[in-house]
């Protein structure tokens, strides 16, 4: 059996595999407030043909590290998650003439203590995922909203190493 999510969401199939990349979180008004490496696995499992599943792992210089396993479930076009930390959904964008494969994500905060003080609780974070037309590179972007307010950004540069 076929893994259903990757048939209905191609450019989210894209990402399948292993990235390596750099977190970098931001004040609004720029200034630098934490940086971190990552690694992030994609596995879209045909045993779970409506699921996608996602592990990050996060290395700070301090040694410092952080292990998070999700799991999403496809709805019609999209994913859904509902987990300890965050519920939310994904979804992607239509291409248009010139523009790379666009994943949107939206998720709420719960108050889940974070990794760091600034991952943020009782909150709502958008994020904008675009992936180079090679599948190799990935840029991101969240943005961090209280009460309709921006309060941060996260930048997230990437490679697929596997």
């Amino acid at each position: 059996m076929s893994n259903q999510v990757k048939i209905r969401m191609p450019q989210l199939a894209l990402i399948e595999g292993i990235w390596e990349g750099t977190y970098s979180y931001a004040a609004p008004d720029g200034r630098i407030l934490d940086v971190h490496k990552s690694r992030l696995t994609h596995v879209f499992p045909d045993s779970a043909p409506d699921e996608y599943h996602q592990t990050n792992a996060y290395t700070w210089e301090s040694g410092q590290t952080e292990r998070i396993e999700f799991a999403f479930k496809l709805q019609g076009d999209e994913l859904a998650f509902d987990q300890n930390r965050a519920k939310g959904r994904v979804w992607e964008e239509d291409i248009r003439i010139g523009d790379l494969p666009t994943i949107r994500v939206s998720w709420e905060r719960t108050d889940h203590v974070g990794y760091t003080p600034y991952d943020l609780t009782d909150c709502c974070v958008h994020e904008l995922i675009q992936i180079d037309r090679d599948a190799t590179k990935r840029a991101r972007v969240w943005q961090w909203f209280q009460e309709g307010e921006l309060v941060q950004r996260t930048f997230i540069k990437e490679v697929r190493v596997d």
